[in-house]
């Protein structure tokens, strides 16, 4: 049968189904035959597809340190690359030839391109495909003003995105269809003036913005709730008001912002926490807030609704003197409950530390911040570290507000009698945290003799105290024409740990305890006494130090005072005695400390004892009953002990 088809017909229609079967079939990617391509001169661009080809998939592309590469339009086939780096390419100025590129897999990195002013070549750039955390860094471009180019991008799976280093870089408006990111950093961008971007972010991973010298809003955050980290550094904003919505963060630290007057805009902020807030597989957020170095931050009402924090530091933040709205952060109380503390501060809704340095009077300690009163815990020694060799023992009765001190010291270097040791007594009332006291000199006495002594009033004082560690002293002595005033600070390490745990509403128990500080005498010499300053270890160590002033037949005045220090353990202490002498009213002269003998205190209660002292090179020995010098004193010795 002749259906009329010659072998030339045949032929032809073979070629036609064949043509009709190749453009009607779906189109296989082809990748290209390498796993890494690096190009880096124009003719190696030219030469892609006939190396590398005939490709549209690529794994790894490197177009870098080019003299001449200027186009890229050889590469327009290509539609898929999982990591592609375009970098220091001097005479590449437009992206234009990467127009066929829809997807890149996991790391696009356009950065130190000298002459590269626009991405636009990226326009049909959507998606980052493939496991992993996506990342997108356009870095160190001088010439490049915007992102546009990446306007249709729309999905980054854990993505991170780096924009920094552009110094001609307007805005991001680019990534402004994104979504699915985790990291954004914004670095050193000198003319950019908006995230308006990042409007539709409200929960992210890490916001990291540093330097950007125009960026004096970031109302591109309006819309953020929820954020692991968040950092606000070196920028030039007056306030933080577009952080309304803002309630929870993992790490909050804003530092060097130096035009920053207020954190109001953090008023909805309840919790900086890792804790609380989003958790980061990759990396391990310290946590806390951090508000360090902005010189114009007067004051942190913003975070009146703040409950608990990881940690918290406030430093360098030179004109900050209000910082009463954290109060309720700070106080010893766990005010919304379970809080994350105690920590290391020892403050139920902190977790870990607390630093507070070099801010205005008024924010730089917890105290300040909770407005310290004087209590018993501030019995015991102190002293001025410029001045060796000389302090300050006191002690107080907390019913009545009476504070009593001795104050071991020389005649002044200008005197007749320079160098001479002296001593005067100081008491009157306190109230919250000062304490103003009449100084006496008293004279005359002799050695643990029962000599009458003449006790005159020859000035003023007045102690402050900012703290459970630090104190002032300013003084005024009419007779020998002295005044001025030095800090004070606790001569025993550690030994404010009473006057702490009693701010915390603590207690503890040991035979002898902090409560036996103060000032304690031998009713039968008059015009004499010890302050005694103890201070028991939570380890089971402990330490007493006991001033004893008195009198002497080698000084003009007739004035003498020894010390006393050592372990204690029970009720009694075995310390050795010594002697300082050589010194100069309030100044640095240096002294000399010897040891003169010994001294025993054994406790019967918490308000009786008896010392027995031997000056071994004056064969001068002898017990005394002593007690104490201010009626109720002992009250705090008693709660300690448990005492009824």
């Amino acid at each position: 049968m002749d259906f009329g088809f010659t072998c030339k017909t045949l032929r032809q229609l073979t070629i036609l189904i064949l043509i009709a079967m190749i453009y009607s079939a779906p189109a296989l990617a082809q990748v290209c035959i390498s796993d890494e391509i690096r190009l880096t001169s124009q003719e190696e661009v030219n030469n892609f597809q006939a190396k590398y080809g005939p490709c549209d998939t690529a794994n790894l592309v490197f177009i870098r340190d080019s003299t001449d590469i200027t186009s890229l339009a050889p590469l327009t086939g290509i539609t898929e690359i999982s990591v592609l780096h375009i970098v220091n390419n001097e005479a590449l100025t437009n992206l234009d030839g990467l127009s066929g590129l829809a997807r890149v897999g996991v790391f696009l990195y356009i950065g130190e391109n000298p002459a590269l002013t626009n991405i636009d070549g990226l326009s049909n750039f959507t998606i980052m495909v493939g496991e992993g955390v996506h990342s997108l860094a356009i870095v160190n471009n001088p010439l490049l003003e915007d992102l546009d180019g990446l306007s249709n991008l729309s999905s980054m799976h854990l993505g991170r995105i780096q924009v920094s280093g552009n110094p001609a870089l307007t805005n991001i408006d680019g990534l402004s269809s994104l979504y699915g990111l985790e990291e954004v950093l914004i670095i050193e961008n000198a003319v950019l003036t908006n995230l308006d971007a990042l409007s539709n972010f409200t929960k992210v991973r890490v916001i990291f913005l540093d330097e950007n010298a125009a960026l004096s809003n970031i109302d591109g955050l309006s819309n953020l709730t929820d954020v692991g980290e968040l950092a606000l550094s070196r920028l030039p904003l007056t306030n933080v008001d577009s952080l309304y919505n803002l309630s929870s963060a993992g790490r909050l630290h804003i530092n060097g912002n130096e035009s920053l007057t207020n954190l109001d805009g953090l008023s909805s902020l309840t919790r900086v926490d890792p804790a609380s807030s989003l958790s980061y597989p990759n990396i391990h957020l310290i946590g806390g807030l951090s508000i360090t170095n902005n010189s114009s931050l007067r004051n942190v009402n913003g975070l009146s609704a703040l409950q608990e924090v990881k940690s918290l530091e406030l430093v360098n933040n030179e004109n900050l003197a209000d910082c009463q709205v954290l109060k309720t952060l700070l106080d010893p109380i766990d005010d919304f409950g379970p809080g994350p503390g105690p920590g290391s501060a020892g403050i139920p809704d902190i977790t870990d530390q607390v630093e507070f340095e070099d801010n205005a009077n008024g924010c730089n300690s917890v105290d300040q911040v909770l407005g310290f009163e004087i209590t018993s815990g501030l019995r015991g020694a102190w002293y001025n570290p410029d001045t060796e060799g000389q302090g300050v023992l006191l002690d107080l009765e907390s019913v009545s507000e009476f504070m009593f001190i001795a104050w071991f010291t020389y005649t002044p270097a200008d005197s007749d009698n320079p160098f001479e040791q002296h001593w005067f007594t100081a008491q009157g009332n306190y109230t919250g945290s000062e304490a103003d006291l009449v100084v006496y000199e008293t004279l005359g006495g002799k050695f643990d003799d029962q000599r009458p002594v003449n006790i005159n009033a020859v000035g003023k004082a007045t102690l402050s105290f900012s703290g459970c560690s630090l104190g002032q002293m300013s003084y005024f002595i009419d007779t020998l024409r002295l005044a001025g005033s030095f800090p004070l600070q606790r001569a025993i390490p550690g030994s404010e740990n009473i006057c702490e745990q009693q701010r915390a509403n603590t207690t503890q128990s040991l035979d002898i305890n902090a409560g036996m500080d103060g000032a304690w005498f031998d009713e039968n010499t008059p015009g004499q006494g010890y302050l005694i300053d103890a201070h028991p270890n939570s380890d089971g160590s402990s330490f007493i130090f006991v001033a004893w002033f008195t009198y002497g037949g080698d000084t003009a005045s007739g004035q003498r005072w020894l010390t006393a220090q050592g372990d204690f353990e029970g009720s009694s202490a075995s310390i050795d005695l010594y002697e300082t002498t050589g010194g100069s009213f309030n100044d640095s002269h240096s002294v000399n400390t010897d040891k003169v003998g010994t001294m025993t205190i054994d406790f019967q209660d918490c308000n009786n004892a008896l010392l027995t002292y031997s000056l071994t090179e004056e064969a001068l020995n002898n017990s005394i009953a002593i007690s104490r010098a201010i009626p109720g004193s002992q009250a705090l010795c008693e709660e300690l002990a448990g005492a009824d």
